[in-house]
């Protein structure tokens, strides 16, 4: 079986071939770790809207019932207890396994 010689200039284009894929594949890897932390930040930022409009919601029920002659009501709805719970679950960040 006969042994192929490779000359220099050989090696030398295979290597700068090699290192361009290597770049083009990098350079995909961070596109795509860039993306996914824009898309992470929209989604967390989303989450910060819905839990404004969720305490406000909720504070101005509480207010309305307060004002209706319910007193408790309006007050347990306005507490901070209550609201805690509901916005925690949109300000939580989801861990990643």
């Amino acid at each position: 079986m006969p042994i192929e010689t490779v000359t220099a200039a050989q090696l030398w284009k295979l290597e700068k071939e090699e290192a361009v894929h290597r770049r083009k594949i990098e350079r995909a890897i961070q596109d795509a770790q860039r993306k996914d932390m824009e898309a992470a930040r929209k989604a967390e930022r989303i989450g910060q809207i819905f839990a404004l409009a969720v305490c406000l919601f909720i504070v101005s029920c509480g207010t309305a019932a307060i004002f209706a002659g319910h007193p408790v009501s309006g007050t347990v709805l306005g507490s901070g207890a209550f609201l805690l719970g509901l916005v925690n679950a949109f300000l939580k960040r989801r861990e990643v396994d």
